[in-house]
């Protein structure tokens, strides 16, 4: 059996028990000699690569089902700098290229674009076409992506690539009814006076 180390817990401020091995608290330890309780309400876990302690939940580290606590070795804060250090060398930014590509090749990855650009024209004040759609009052209605691809996908029917998003009422907003694909060209004879 391992011991434990009485330590006080930081996020909780509760007392609990670290195992000799560094990696485990909790707070109902029955002492140095019986523990054998790995991850308790109150239990911290030791980051494998940023050695920082965290409470052991999933917001602090990602699910792993592989595992005996159910949770990754290392933190989400340290995978997040690794994935955004990795990015900026030039093999990620071509894996990132390549990825977006092959997204952007897929009905749910075009629709996903067209989704979120239609939120920074409405919603992003700094979007350099927000003051034709957001400050004249137009809003996207639909709740999230899902439901506008849902919505496409199913009651359109219609293939997005090579077709731009247009409102048959240009005064309307983003919604359903009001939407529509058409070709580029066709989009621009339909543009009002900028």
């Amino acid at each position: 059996m391992k011991s434990c180390n009485l330590i006080r817990g930081r996020s909780t401020g509760q007392f609990g028990y670290r195992l000799e091995c560094g990696k485990y608290a909790h707070s109902s330890c029955p002492g140095p000699n019986e523990c054998t309780e790995k991850n308790g309400p109150f239990a911290v876990k030791i980051c494998a690569r940023c050695k920082q302690e965290f409470p052991a939940t999933p917001e602090f580290f990602h699910r792993k089902k592989s595992t005996k606590d159910g949770l990754q070795f290392s933190c989400k804060k340290y995978r997040l700098s690794a994935i955004g250090d990795y990015q900026k060398t030039l093999a990620g930014r071509r894996t990132a290229k390549r990825a977006y590509k092959k997204s952007y090749a897929t009905i749910n990855g075009r629709l996903g674009y067209v989704f979120s650009s239609m939120k920074q024209r409405c919603t992003n004040p700094h979007c350099r076409s927000y003051r034709w759609y957001g400050r004249r009052g137009i809003i996207v209605c639909f709740k999230s992506a899902d439901e506008f691809i849902g919505y496409v996908v199913n009651e359109l029917r219609v293939d997005p690539r090579g077709l731009t998003i247009d409102r048959i009422n240009n005064d309307g907003n983003y919604e359903r009814g009001n939407i529509r694909f058409i070709t580029k060209a066709e989009n621009n004879k339909n543009q009002r006076g900028k």
